[in-house]
């Protein structure tokens, strides 16, 4: 599968950077890939669980490009675990339909809301934590403390937004892939459809996501800029 956010990323801060003016936040540093080693104890794992607690208290988002209100309530959260992230795999989730899902099920399922954890690192009563959420054109570095009482809360955050990087971010996953009636991707399509006065439904309006020039454009850029 391709290593969508270690490549976009960069240009996604650029776009970002470009897009939020002279008082942006820097690009989130990179973790090392040995910071998200294997859970070691138990406590390790109830651990990494109250800090995913923390962040989905934080990020709650479930199906936004669903046409059927009773189906929002058929899945939680869907949690996509890149290489610096995969110690998380065995602990438990939040609430019981919450699932860790691969990119292959999300382009086979045509997905749109979904959660990409990149990096996890966690020592001693700190943790951190890189996602991107591309429904909600969002990606950062999430940083928490573990409390007195043993619960653990966000200390600060570093995010961004960029429309633009959300939308090469699915042109890269749906490259090469037809739109098919009734998935999130194609409610997606059609919200944005709506907002120009088509009705809003779960047909394709075409075969190709539009997000693909998107991504097209950015891979252009990145090849010019020699990343």
């Amino acid at each position: 599968m391709r290593t969508l956010l270690k490549a976009t990323l960069p240009v996604l801060s650029l776009l970002a950077l470009s897009l939020s003016g002279p008082g942006a936040m820097a690009a989130p540093a990179p973790s090392n890939p040995g910071d998200s080693a294997p859970p070691q104890s138990d406590r390790w794992s109830e651990d990494a669980h109250g800090v995913l607690e923390a962040f989905f208290s934080r990020y709650n988002v479930r199906s936004r490009f669903d046409g059927k209100a009773e189906r929002r309530r058929d899945h939680g959260i869907r949690i996509v675990l890149e290489d610096g992230a995969s110690a998380l795999r065995g602990v438990e989730l939040v609430a019981e339909k919450d699932a860790f899902v691969t990119f292959e099920e999300v382009v086979e399922h045509q997905y749109a809301t979904f959660f990409v954890l990149d990096k996890f690192r966690m020592q001693g009563r700190s943790a951190s934590l890189e996602f991107n959420l591309p429904s909600n054109a969002r990606f950062g570095v999430v940083n928490f403390q573990k409390t007195p009482d043993g619960t653990w809360e966000i200390a600060d955050e570093e995010i961004m937004r960029s429309s633009s990087g959300s939308r090469a971010f699915y042109g890269e996953l749906y490259e090469g892939v037809a739109c098919r009636d009734d998935t999130e991707m194609a409610f997606r399509w059609n919200a944005y459809e709506s907002s120009r006065g088509q009705p809003y439904s779960g047909k394709c309006p075409g075969e190709e996501f539009p997000d693909v020039d998107d991504y097209r454009s950015v891979r252009a850029m990145r090849a010019r800029s020699g990343r």
